[in-house]
Formats: C-alpha cells, sequence, structure tokens
C-alpha cells in the first residue's frame, strides 16, 4: 500500500510538471509571434517611409521589450521622419533613462537633434562622443 502511495503522488507530480512546461513556451511562443511580427512590419513602415505608421508600431513593441535599442532606435528615426523634435527629445530621454546600455546611436541621434536645433557646440560634441 505504501509502495502505491508514492507510486501516485510521483504520477501526479510528474504530470504536473509537464504540464508546466508545456505551457511556459507556448505562451513564450505567442509572445515571440507577436513581437516577430511587430518587428517585420516596423522595419516596412521604415523601408517605405510610413514613419506614423512606424511610431505608432515602435511604441507598441516597446510596451513588449522597453529596453530594445533596435526598437528605440528606429522610433527616434521614425520621429525625425516625422520633423517631430519634441517627440525625438522625449524619446531621447525615455531611451536613457529606461535602457541600462544604450547602444551608441542614441548619442548620435543626440547630435542630429542638437543639429536640428541649430546648437553646433552641442551637436559636435555628441558626435565626438560616438566617434570616441
Amino acid at each position: 500500500m505504501r509502495f502505491r502511495l508514492f507510486r501516485q503522488v510521483r504520477v501526479v507530480l510528474a504530470a504536473g510538471l509537464l504540464s508546466a512546461v508545456g505551457t511556459v513556451p507556448a505562451c513564450h511562443r505567442a509572445d515571440s509571434k507577436e513581437e516577430k511580427t511587430l518587428r517585420t512590419e516596423l522595419r516596412k513602415a521604415i523601408e517605405q517611409q510610413d514613419y506614423a505608421r512606424a511610431v505608432e508600431l515602435a511604441r507598441r513593441h516597446l510596451k513588449l521589450r522597453p529596453q530594445d535599442n533596435g526598437t528605440r532606435d528606429k522610433l527616434v528615426r521614425a520621429q525625425f521622419g516625422l520633423h517631430d523634435l519634441a517627440a525625438v527629445s522625449q524619446s531621447l530621454d525615455d531611451w536613457r533613462n529606461a535602457v541600462a546600455e544604450p547602444s551608441r546611436n542614441l548619442d548620435e541621434y543626440v547630435g542630429d537633434y542638437a543639429a536640428a536645433k541649430n546648437d553646433d557646440a552641442w551637436a559636435v560634441a555628441a558626435w565626438r562622443k560616438v566617434a570616441e
């Protein structure tokens, strides 16, 4: 009788473990599909210079992956395409605050932003930082 009880407990634990392992990858795959679709659509929107759509897609993707340097890069690029310097400034600040190790493109865009604001000294300083 004791052997039977241990066997039943092991079967129940094994079944629970298998069901838990089976559901976690399914959730991950759903997120991955959505992310992959967003990335693909975002890349196409940038290529087609549909910047308004690109901004919307980038923001949706950042809700899923707020630390994604590539998506933040595309968001800023799209905002530059729309000539929305206020949004660019906000996105650059958000990028610096949200990502522990932002890509070098952040400083390059800071230089581009400064140049668009006709602040040559700031622009050169930012670009020099990228060059170093």
